[in-house]
């Protein structure tokens, strides 16, 4: 009686197994490849609710909108968003591209500013709309 197994039936097994291992590699690199876009989704949220909560909340920001020097103080705001505010919380490849702002017709008082917001690693742009009231 012989002992053991055939060469077929280990050259089977092996082909069976091959499969499953290939087919899990390639699970594994679809479900990281999602991961990194929810991260990045997530990312993006917390970067607009952080620009817009310092817009919303910036006492000095309404008061260059009643003086006039909204311009550089936009600027100026961008500069130290890239610079300080994104580093610190932790957005390195992110950059706040450009803030502008127009007046909303026929209310006196209330702007709308546009943040443009790029992700240096997958250059996505994504823009912020935020109202914002002289009062």
């Amino acid at each position: 009686m012989k002992k053991g197994f055939s060469f077929i039936e280990v050259l089977l097994v092996m082909a069976i197994l091959s499969t499953f291992i290939s087919s899990g590699v390639f699970l594994a690199l679809q479900y990281k490849e999602l991961s990194g876009t929810a991260t990045r989704s997530s990312e993006f949220e917390a970067i607009t609710e952080l620009v817009e909560n310092h817009l919303r909340y910036n006492s000095i920001l309404r008061d260059a909108l009643k003086n006039g020097n909204i311009d550089n103080f936009l600027n100026s705001l961008r500069n130290n968003l890239n610079s300080n505010y994104l580093p610190a919380s932790g957005f390195n490849s992110f950059e706040i591209k450009a803030i502008t702002h127009e007046q909303v017709q026929d209310y006196a008082g209330l702007y709308k500013f546009t943040v443009t917001i790029v992700d240096k690693k997958t250059g996505r742009e994504v823009r912020l709309y935020v109202l914002i009231s002289e009062l």
